[in-house]
């Protein structure tokens, strides 16, 4: 009765988040009942469904709530008790329903003007998601949103997360670099002032007009975070003025503010060669660094040096050869952790034979994130042979379905005579997925060779990955994985059974195999949990 009166009410408004709130409703006890009964329980409250989600803001059942405030948000009623309603959830004592309230106001409000009350409380709340919603928000305004975060920047405990909106919005915020100066100068909040510093960095060339506060959070007396925050805002900037700071702090007990104030120096006087060949030996060796902060920073400073490769590969070659393979580890982890731009770095880098090693390190940690590299690698695969081209497919293997432009590159590679060749195209083809739907044929006829071994299995395991819901090949499939079950790699069998399972159903045929393995206890343990796992599945 309930969900029906509920349907009924506000089926012309299409709150489809009211088919949550009536099944909270459902759910309830009497008491909840007699409730639903007091807000919804007449005809009368056709004309009034607005207010009943109103008052069912105030209900004791939490779940009744949050579905009361999502519905709000899509009911289209932008009026200033609704909002002043959803604001007052914001408050809400669960978590879960503050957010869905935030998020109901965003989507009915569209002013950021209006926004500005709202904005204000969550920028300030302790609620640290909260906060770091309301930044997204005003994040996605753009320009909209400055006036309110000029404003934001005036409130202590507002001013770190509009700092944080600002510096991802970058130059189209630059209308608060002097809110910002401000917060810089008078601020005794440390985290704060490296936040305004990092958002200055961002808007550009007009950043450059606050010069004497990134002088001033370069003096001794500051804090280490400060410094190197104000050293990597002047080399950004360019402040030239910064410069006896700069040469100062390079002599820093802390490392980081001393690799900094190298980098920044090389950034402001680009033309130096010493100091671009001295930014260059630091932040190498700062790669080398047990601190995996600095090492991080490290990368994150040789990416953004964009130093000549001239300097660079032969000082890099030659930690990479001198050091063991734990530091060669530590450097491809703090190179993939700067992200899609090092995918494109280490792209460039695999041109480079003593770069080779370290730059696929970096892209296969990156995996999908290296999807920006792919046109490069498939240029780079076109031309390349042997191990080179083994290591190009396996990386692309690694990005997924966005490798899909390397198909026909990989699909020339298994006519090769080379079987570890042939083997890490199948393997690739397979990660990409059904995008890779033209190997299918030449996938088939390596699946069916009369003697079936590890790579007529890979065949079949690709073929299930790019075309399961072909009848045909899921019949010329079956046997070959049914084969790789009996294989005595373990990685093989798991393999074999998780396709099997993924084909379902229609793979009944592996059924007595299938339990034959997962009842063997002389296997790994894992081979027989993945044979239970899909035996299941195809009963």
């Amino acid at each position: 009765m309930i969900h029906a009166m509920i349907q009924a009410i506000f089926a012309r408004r299409k709150l489809v988040p009211v088919l949550t709130l009536a099944t909270s409703l459902g759910l309830c006890q009497v008491s909840q009942h007699s409730f639903a009964q007091d807000v919804l329980g007449s005809a009368a409250a056709v004309e009034g469904d607005v207010d009943a989600l109103i008052a069912a803001l105030q209900a004791e059942d939490s779940d009744v709530r949050r579905a009361a405030a999502e519905a709000l948000g899509t009911a289209g009623d932008d009026s200033e008790r609704v909002i002043e309603a959803l604001m007052k959830a914001v408050g809400d004592p669960d978590t879960r329903n503050r957010l869905v309230a935030v998020s109901s106001i965003r989507q009915l409000v569209s002013d950021p003007a209006k926004l500005v009350p709202l904005a204000s409380e969550l920028l300030a709340h302790e609620d640290q998601l909260l906060a770091s919603r309301a930044v997204e928000a005003l994040v996605i305004r753009g320009p909209k949103a400055v006036p309110f975060l000029k404003e934001a920047l005036k409130n202590e405990r507002a001013a770190y997360w509009a700092s944080l909106a600002i510096e991802e919005i970058g130059p189209q915020a630059a209308e608060t670099l002097p809110e910002l100066r401000m917060v810089v100068a008078n601020t005794e909040d440390q985290q704060l002032r490296v936040q305004a510093i990092l958002a200055i960095a961002k808007l550009g060339p007009i950043g450059v007009q606050a010069y004497p506060e990134m002088i001033a959070s370069l003096a001794a007396e500051n804090t280490a975070p400060v410094k190197t925050a104000a050293a990597f805002a002047a080399g950004t900037l360019r402040i030239t003025q910064a410069k006896d700071a700069l040469i100062a702090n390079t002599k820093s007990n802390d490392k980081l503010v001393a690799m900094e104030s190298v980098w920044a120096l090389a950034k402001i006087y680009p033309d130096n060669e010493e100091g671009q060949a001295l930014a260059v030996e630091t932040l190498i060796e700062g790669l080398t660094d047990e601190d995996p902060t600095l090492r991080m920073m490290a990368a994150k400073g040789l990416q953004l040096l964009q130093a000549d490769p001239e300097l660079v590969v032969p000082r890099l070659t030659a930690v990479l050869n001198e050091k063991d393979a734990v530091v060669g580890y530590h450097i491809a982890e703090a190179f993939a952790s700067l992200g899609e731009p090092a995918a494109e770095r280490a792209a460039m880098a695999l041109a480079t034979e003593e770069l080779r090693g370290l730059a696929f390190e970096v892209l296969e940690r990156l995996g999908p994130k290296a999807a920006v590299a792919v046109p490069q690698l498939v240029s780079l695969l076109a031309d390349a042979t042997g191990e080179f081209r083994q290591k190009l497919q396996a990386v692309l293997g690694d990005v997924g379905p966005a490798a899909a432009p390397a198909v026909p590159e990989l699909v020339r590679s298994l006519q090769s005579d080379d079987p570890a060749t042939r083997i890490s195209a199948i393997l690739a083809i397979g990660n990409i997925g059904p995008a890779a739907s033209v190997a299918k044929e030449p996938l088939l006829a390596r699946a069916g060779l009369a003697e079936i071994d590890f790579e007529s299995v890979a065949a079949a395991w690709a073929l299930v990955k790019v075309a399961a819901d072909d009848p045909a090949t899921i019949t010329t499939v079956v046997p070959v994985l049914i084969q790789g079950l009996a294989m005595t790699n373990p990685l093989v069998q798991i393999e074999a059974a998780a396709a099997l399972g993924e084909i379902g159903p229609a793979a009944v045929s592996a059924l007595p195999a299938l339990n034959a393995v997962a009842a063997d206890e002389s296997l790994d343990r894992d081979v027989r949990k993945a044979a239970a796992e899909a035996a299941a599945k195809l009963r």
